[in-house]
């Protein structure tokens, strides 16, 4: 069966009937406890085969059936018909605490479009109105904000002096080097783009490198910056996703330096500026001129702050100089601890009594150092890698290091936020209604139809049926069971263990060092150790969502494989590809390292310490920034497959005849990427993996399997088969699984439990493909279960509905003769049922061996192991006779089989086999 009948198959099993309007059922759960107004909701939903194909069709309705503003974006099409397989939402919910907020994704006409969100775009500048705010970006000097104004009157204008920050190419993305130098985005900025437009969000991108002023400091910069501003209609509020990178085409090293930061500068008056800082309360402090106030933290706060710094590979006590968090007032050059503890929230009010900013970072403590610093002069500064670290900065090739903040600038007249008597906002309030983050969530069996997330196709709906195991579909997060248990997990990670305990830190947080390596005993295991978004979708566990993200993000910034501006998809060999494209430490680009006086004496101060590599090829996977991308829509996430697939084919393409681990993982990374995104590029990696390895397995034809040592290492391998099988519908895919599982089956070994339960990807594909009883498996329902191994896409195809139970009957009568240049094969239809009907589809096959259907020993080849005949006639009704001519075949003795399928995959026994000599 090819993909598009597949497609078709399962559309048919799950859509709408046809024509009818769609309807995806959504609901907004609000986990934080607080009511929230207008909060902006970005979900990625994904859609059936051939549910929608025009995009401009569909609208978002609210509970009473109203249209709701929602903008919408193609995230990802069905290969097969091009109608849309995933669609980011961007739409604003009221949101009670606790509570469940519905709505329906429609085709029956178009969401509102009238906004006053826009984007202006010229060669100099890009200005976003959101309504009640103007940012103005420079394109030329990229300097974070180059003018903020706000409608303080509310006349939809924005005069002089309604402008809370001004230009100045001091601001921006900044970088110290060790030496005092400052290197600035402004001065090496290479792209400032519109990313994303739309009536609800607008998200401008900023890139280039940090360059020092007048040819200054280290000649190849100071490594590179990466900033995506995402401005919100209706509001002030702006977020920032912020890098420093070091992903450059062209290796720069890694050099030391003492504090990255951004920094800006607001326009207050020269009396009355307040700070507010949050340890976990708020602090006020006064903040004249002349004077600053800081909230750093410095480590992690717990007793085990000393054994784990957030990197790996120092002593004890050597990075860090106390446990927690500081907040310092700094004043005639001296400076006063306000107040101190374990865990800063680092939120931040800074102001007069006209114009302030709230700065919100996500994480801070969790991501130490890091540091809030604002200053009597007006300006602010938010360290990532700050330079109250003791210890020197460095990022490792190929690798980056960011944070999420949120800004929310405000005028004490405006009233755009909860506020105190002042009229300033209070930051938790702006804090509480942003993070933790809310997703609109479809139902589990759309979902489920869908196959969203999973690898091969639709699956089971998780299991709600025994405690621990799912959820009460859309009740409040108290009645949630079978989630992640994140409260234990955190409390395990401040515990003295350096690997499970050292957890938390800019470069480990969101998975910890026992996981680093991507090989035992520190194991990365693909879909294993990347599952979470995938449960997430199918219980509606918020632990869960909260884990993914955090997980996804880490992989996203901080593992090494990110390499811009290389050819990616064109490397003849392994070596070639590993020279020029970072995959793990043992195959870096570590001859393109700079050498020489300059680079010694900017990497002054640098320790040794593990960089978090990315997976090897046993471990090679894309599934946190797949899954990342696809419910989150984040472009970074979605650029990064693209270079964890070419690392993969790059790998299988090259090593196609040895069917293993390594191979399995690698090949199944560039099928997940192509059967997404069709993208051309991999397109050749894609197919020399399936050439390789079919003839792989052809070379074991006659033997009673493909030689691969370990069962659940066999249904990795077949996980990449059956994606490329569905992606292709190449049949030497399909027949590639048929013979692992055959093959293996037979061995003595093979004991019945283990061929069920230990590699179910092979045998529920194989009884999909077969309806054989050899495949069949009595309790599917076990594989709806939380967590593993995407379990549940194997019970689905084991539990899917088969009406039609009885398969053709066996070609009896099947004749050749030479013809020239070929074999005309004659036959009797042999039916649908048994000998009644008409069947769906033949396979023909040839050999230059004896053909059974499965061989044992060298003069035989089983069927599944044989050439594949092109375009095979449909079969006709029971009883007519049916001709084909197999051509293009060189002299020698050929043998020929057919087997024929019904609609639903029911297989024949092999036919007689037939040799005929071509001369």
């Amino acid at each position: 069966m090819n993909r598009l009948l597949a497609l078709v198959a399962i559309a048919c099993l799950f859509a709408c009937p046809a024509l009818a309007e769609v309807k995806v059922p959504l609901v907004v759960q609000e986990s934080g406890g607080v009511d929230r107004a207008a909060n902006l909701i970005t979900s990625g939903v994904p859609l059936l085969p051939g549910q929608v194909t025009d995009m401009s069709k569909l609208v978002l309705l609210d509970a009473s059936g109203k249209p709701v503003a929602c903008q919408f974006r193609d995230l990802a099409r069905w290969r097969a018909d091009n109608s849309l397989r995933w669609v980011l939402l961007d739409f604003k919910a009221n949101l009670t605490a606790w509570g469940a907020t519905h709505f329906t994704l429609s085709d029956a006409g178009q969401a509102p479009a009238d906004s006053p969100l826009k984007a202006a775009v010229t060669d100099d500048a890009i200005v976003v109105n959101t309504g009640p705010a103007q940012f103005t970006i420079n394109r030329k000097k990229f300097n974070l904000f180059d003018r903020v104004r706000l409608d303080v009157n509310g006349d939809k204008e924005f005069s002089d002096d309604e402008e809370v920050l001004s230009p100045s190419a001091d601001n921006g993305s900044v970088v110290t080097d060790t030496f005092g130098e400052k290197y600035f985005s402004g001065e090496g900025t290479t792209e400032v783009k519109v990313e994303e437009s739309g009536p609800v969000r607008v998200c401008v991108v900023a890139r280039g490198t940090h360059k020092a002023r007048d040819g200054k400091g280290y000649s190849l910069g100071m490594y590179g910056f990466e900033v995506r501003m995402h401005f919100i209609v209706g509001t002030n509020l702006v977020k920032l996703d912020a890098l420093i990178t070091n992903n450059g085409a062209k290796c720069n090293g890694s050099p030391t330096f003492k504090d990255y930061s951004l920094i800006g500068k607001l326009n207050l008056a020269k009396t009355g500026r307040v700070a507010k800082m949050y340890g976990m309360a708020p602090v006020d402090i006064s903040v004249a001129t002349g004077q600053s106030a800081t909230v750093y933290q410095d480590s992690v706060g717990s007793e085990n702050w000393k054994v784990s710094p957030g990197v790996n590979g120092q002593p004890a006590g050597g990075l860090s100089s106390f446990r927690g968090y500081r907040i310092i007032h700094q004043a005639d050059g001296k400076d006063t601890v306000l107040h101190q503890g374990d865990n800063a929230r680092g939120l931040t009010e800074f102001g007069d009594a006209k114009f302030g900013v709230v700065i919100a970072p996500n994480y801070f403590w969790q991501l130490f150092p890091k540091a809030v610093q604002v200053s009597g002069d007006g300006t602010f500064r938010v360290g990532l890698l700050p330079g109250e670290y003791k210890a020197v900065h460095f990022i490792e090739d190929a690798s980056a290091a960011g944070q999420v903040i949120w800004m929310a600038f405000y005028a004490t007249k405006q009233k755009q936020f909860a506020a105190d008597p002042e009229g300033k906002p209070w930051p938790h309030v702006v804090d509480d209604s942003y993070f933790p983050r809310a997703m609109a969530r479809c139902t589990n069996e759309h979902y489920a139809a869908c196959g969203a997330l999973a690898d091969v196709g639709p699956y089971l709906p998780i299991s709600t049926a025994r405690p621990g195991e799912g959820q009460v579909e859309n009740e409040p997060i108290g009645v949630f069971t079978g989630d992640f248990p994140l409260e234990v997990t955190e409390r395990r990670y401040m515990m003295t263990d350096y690997l499970k305990g050292n957890a938390f830190g800019w470069q480990v947080f969101g998975c910890r060092w026992e996981e680093y390596a991507g090989h035992s005993p520190w194991n990365y295991e693909p879909i294993g150790s990347s599952y979470f978004l995938f449960n997430y979708i199918n219980t509606g566990g918020l632990r869960m969502l909260e884990f993914g993200l955090r997980r996804s993000k880490q992989f996203r910034d901080v593992r090494a494989y990110k390499i811009d501006g290389t050819d990616l998809w064109h490397c003849p060999n392994w070596g070639e590809y590993a020279r020029n494209n970072v995959a793990e430490e043992w195959c870096s680009r570590s001859s393109q390292w700079p050498k020489g006086e300059e680079v010694t004496k900017y990497s002054a101060g640098k320790y040794g310490r593990a960089g978090w590599t990315g997976p090897n090829p046993e471990h090679a996977n894309l599934d946190d920034l797949h899954d990342l991308y696809l419910l989150t829509g984040d472009t970074r996430a979605g650029e990064g497959m693209r270079n964890i697939a070419a690392y993969g084919g790059a790998f299988a393409a090259t090593r196609a005849g040895d069917i293993g681990r390594a191979t399995g993982w690698a090949f199944r990374a560039v099928a997940r990427y192509y059967d997404l995104t069709g993208d051309k590029n991999a397109a050749d990696y894609f197919n020399r993996c399936i050439e390789g390895f079919w003839a792989t397995a052809r070379n074991a034809r006659s033997a009673p399997m493909v030689k691969y040592d370990n069962n659940w290492f066999m249904d990795v391998y077949s996980r990449a088969a059956v994606i490329a099988f569905n992606t292709t519908g190449d049949e030497r895919m399909r027949d590639l699984v048929i013979g692992l599982s055959r093959g293996r089956a037979n061995q003595p070994d093979a004991k019945q439990a283990e061929r069920k339960y230990g590699w179910p990807t092979m045998l529920a594909f194989c009884w999909d493909q077969t309806g054989l009883p050899e495949f069949a498996n009595e309790n599917p329902q076990k594989y709806a279960r939380l967590g593993g191994y995407f379990p549940s896409c194997a019970g689905y195809l084991w539990a899917k509905p088969r009406d039609d139970k009885q398969a053709p009957a066996a070609i009896k009568d099947l004749a050749g003769k030479p013809v020239d240049g070929g074999v005309e094969l004659t036959w009797t239809a042999p039916g649908d049922d048994g000998d009644k009907g008409t069947a769906a589809v033949y396979q023909i096959k040839y050999d230059d061996l004896p053909l059974v259907e499965q061989a044992n020993g060298g003069k035989e080849s089983s069927f599944w192991a044989a050439n594949n005949v092109p375009d095979e006639p449909k079969p006709a009704a029971a009883g007519a006779k049916q001709t084909y001519t197999a051509k293009g075949l060189k002299a020698g003795t050929y043998h020929f089989a057919i087997k024929t399928r019904d609609e639903v995959n029911n297989e024949s026994p092999i036919s007689n086999v037939v040799s005929v000599e071509v001369k």
